[in-house]
């Protein structure tokens, strides 16, 4: 018998190969973001760079013990298809969703490389916040038209903020926006909203540098001997920022290739057993 042979053709546009756009993730790795989440184990969660909602429904299944009951996803602008995600324990309700991958510039370009998402959630005792969640690109190969898109993206953000604000003074903005705080390029948000960033708050309690860097500052940190470079960000309005009870850092889940060092989860043994190459923020807040 005469085994049949497939040829590829104009129609079909195949060349004989599957691209992969990833790898699996080290299981390691995902237990290592588990461990971080659960040491904080906040009611509300947002997660970014999700790959889809199925992956989002077994990480909390498998790895953080079905802890939260509400889990929303929404995908983005981001070319590798990955999107948002939010978590929510019992008692919390997302009330409504809103997504701002269509918000155009004047040419017709989407302004979020990624997007703006907003929240509004319902607290158990009733209390409504709003939750503005984002990501910045950052390529450092191309860093003119790139400050460019973080310059426009942040206005954006403070005219969406200042629109919000006329209805709820509780606002809050969490993301990765891959400058420092002194950047011009967050001046729109910086200083043309009273948003504040968590880590100036006199709470705010990360574990410091080992050695010699406790004592340093290096430009771009989060704080003196917490030589991160700050990328993250959790910012609040005027009236939840005096509403934080605590906050802090946790960056026991990144690898340190060299100094400056702080402690680790004693199983990362290289850069794939990290948990994240970002830190997770949080902040406790008594409102109602």
């Amino acid at each position: 018998m005469e085994a049949k042979t497939h040829k590829a053709t104009h129609l079909t546009d195949w060349n004989g190969w599957i691209k992969l756009n990833s790898n699996p993730i080290n299981d390691t790795a995902i237990g290592n973001k588990a461990r971080v989440i659960k040491e904080v184990s906040p009611d509300v969660l947002i997660l970014l760079e999700i790959e889809d909602r199925a992956s989002l429904l077994e990480f909390n299944k498998y790895f953080l013990a079905a802890s939260y009951k509400h889990i929303h996803y929404l995908e983005t602008n981001d070319s590798y298809g990955r999107g948002i995600g939010i978590l929510m324990k019992e008692g919390y309700q997302v009330k409504s969703m809103k997504s701002h991958v269509n918000d155009a510039d004047e040419n017709g370009n989407p302004i979020f490389d990624v997007d703006l998402q907003e929240y509004k959630i319902n607290t158990p005792n009733g209390t409504l916040i709003t939750v503005l969640s984002t990501c910045f690109l950052n390529d450092s190969e191309k860093p003119a038209p790139t400050n460019t898109r973080i310059e426009i993206q942040s206005k954006r953000i403070a005219e969406i903020y200042k629109s919000l604000y006329n209805t709820n003074h509780l606002i809050t903005l969490v993301g990765t926006l891959n400058v420092p705080y002194y950047s011009k390029l967050l001046y729109p948000i910086v200083e043309g909203t009273d948003l504040k960033d968590v880590s100036r708050h006199r709470t705010f309690d990360v574990d410091l540098d080992k050695g010699k860097d406790s004592n340093y500052f290096r430009l771009g940190a989060y704080k003196m001997g917490v030589n991160l470079k700050q990328r993250d960000y959790l910012m609040l309005s005027d009236r939840l920022y005096k509403a934080v009870k605590n906050s802090g850092l946790i960056r026991k889940g990144i690898w340190f290739k060299k100094k400056p060092q702080w402690e680790m989860l004693k199983n990362i043994k290289n850069e794939t057993h990290s948990a994240s190459e970002h830190p997770l923020i949080w902040s406790q807040l008594k409102i109602g």
